[in-house]
């Protein structure tokens, strides 16, 4: 499960909300008194937020639920602008100069293990890298290094106010920033030597690194185009998208997915993005003001040895005239190839099918062996099936096939104590136009004149099909995007 997090100026008397992950629902809000600059989550799911001086507090940290678990007093009338935690729950912050302090560390309960004077009147950014080091960069233009216990470790200079900071698997380092020379946006290796420097033309205000080491850039509007940019390791540009004013802050999730959030739009402040940079849902999240940060959290999705399933009592498959059959919605996942067809346990799994493009499929596993990953790989000339069906309560299923795609990548990740794997399938599927009454409808928005549904999921839907949206209206569907998790399954198609 993915929650968001977003923060920014009073709305509706609250600084800071959590949202579920499909953006309309509201989990919980909370009232600092005055505007949040920033969010950040520890790995115990403890939220810390900044921002201006309020009721003698500038930090305050959450519970995952909302309740204050304590607050810090950083300087009077001094905001504090960014936060991070580091793996062992201590608590980085960094805010406008008080009494020559701009940064410190806090331990797990609040109290101060160091503090700085540094980035001259302000300190706009902190980030750490896994070994706890401390990255800070501000007001005078230069990134600063610094161990653990505070000890500076080195630095580089930007020439420029530096407004965001953030560390990739490796330990690279990239900072944004006023621009300076035609450069608003550098990566710099773990020597904090500079490896390449991007113009986004004005002012790049936040920078994250997603799961893959891709590197997104948020900021000012550039040449009245755009504002966000993802970036390849290698600095090749993936792809450019526009909020229409100033954003002010972004992050990924785990499936690569964009969160953007900034000035208040028409009715949007913060946006979502597939890892392609197709937008997802506009309007997503309205925060109402300007929102200046923006975080999600994931939840570990216990795996589920066969398969994928979804309490909801929702119809599975048409039988003549008679009712609808209904039960537990039931995934499943199958590689074909090799010496044989095998299962693939499924935690979560995308999808993203277009009118005259491959169809593309995501799986995420969570039950992760040696025996799995090899028989993965001698199945490399197979096929990735997704299946939909329900299952009843004598655990007899009744299943159909939703989508499939040949085999393209697998990607395994091991922790200490915990792995996953991921597969990817991409490939070109036949399909016969038909008509499909969509159900489930809960958001019809249109953008630029093309709507864009969320509904419950089609087993039957393909892309070329027209949706039959109630009301005698209809469009044609040319693209489906579905995200399933062991909480939730949602589908969004789009006629353009």
């Amino acid at each position: 499960m993915i929650t968001v997090y977003v923060c920014g100026a009073v709305n509706l008397s609250v600084q800071f909300r959590s949202y579920a992950w499909d953006g309309a629902t509201i989990n919980w809000g909370y009232s600092h008194g005055a505007t949040l600059y920033g969010i950040a989550i520890a790995p115990d799911n403890r939220i810390a937020i900044c921002g201006e001086y309020y009721g003698q507090v500038g930090v305050r940290v959450l519970s995952e639920t909302g309740a204050q678990l304590w607050s810090f007093i950083h300087g009077a009338t001094s905001p504090v602008r960014a936060v991070a935690f580091d793996s062992s729950g201590n608590l980085i912050i960094g805010g406008d100069s008080s009494s020559g302090t701009t940064l410190r560390k806090l331990d797990y309960d609040g109290n101060v293990v160091w503090s700085k004077s540094a980035n001259g009147a302000r300190t706009r950014c902190v980030a750490v890298d896994s070994s706890g080091r401390v990255y800070a960069g501000g007001a005078d233009g230069v990134l600063r290094r610094y161990l653990s216990d505070g000890t500076t470790s080195s630095t580089y200079t930007h020439n420029a106010e530096i407004y965001g900071v953030s560390v990739d698997s490796s330990d690279n380092v990239y900072l944004g920033g006023v621009r300076y020379s035609s450069n608003s946006t550098r990566k710099l290796n773990s020597s904090m030597s500079l490896q390449w420097s991007k113009d986004h033309g004005n002012t790049v205000y936040a920078v994250a690194v997603d799961g893959d080491d891709n590197l997104i850039t948020a900021g000012a509007v550039a040449s009245s185009t755009y504002t966000t940019r993802k970036y390849a390791p290698d600095g090749t540009l993936s792809w450019s998208a526009n909020h229409g004013d100033i954003v002010y802050g972004c992050c990924t999730d785990i499936a690569g997915n964009v969160y953007t959030t900034g000035v208040r739009i028409g009715s949007t402040t913060t946006r979502r993005y597939l890892p392609d940079g197709t937008l997802t849902v506009d309007p997503w999240i309205d925060w109402g003001a300007t929102s200046y940060g923006v975080q999600v959290r994931w939840d570990a999705i216990p795996s589920i040895p066969l398969g994928l399933g979804l309490a909801a009592p929702q119809p599975l498959r048409e039988i003549g005239n008679a009712a609808l059959l209904t039960g537990f919605i039931i995934y499943r996942c199958y590689l074909t190839g090799g010496s044989g067809t095998i299962e693939i346990p499924i935690s979560s799994f995308q999808s993203r099918r277009r009118v005259n493009s491959p169809t593309w499929i995501s799986v995420v596993s969570q039950a992760v062996t040696d025996t799995m990953v090899s028989d993965i790989n001698a199945r490399t000339s197979g096929q990735l099936i997704i299946k939909r069906g329900v299952k009843y309560p004598d655990d007899t299923e009744q299943l159909d096939e939703l989508m499939r795609a040949d085999f393209e990548s697998l990607r395994v990740d091991k922790g200490a104590t915990s792995a996953s794997l991921s597969i990817d399938g991409r490939g070109t599927e036949t399909t016969t136009a038909k008509t499909r009454i969509l159900q489930g409808i809960s958001y019809r928005p249109t953008t630029g004149g093309a709507r864009r549904v969320r509904c419950a999921v089609d087993t039957y839907l393909q892309p070329g099909d027209t949706a039959d949206l109630g009301g005698a209206e209809t469009m044609p569907v040319a693209e489906i995007v579905i995200w399933v998790s062991t909480t939730h399954a949602t589908m969004e198609v789009a006629e353009t």
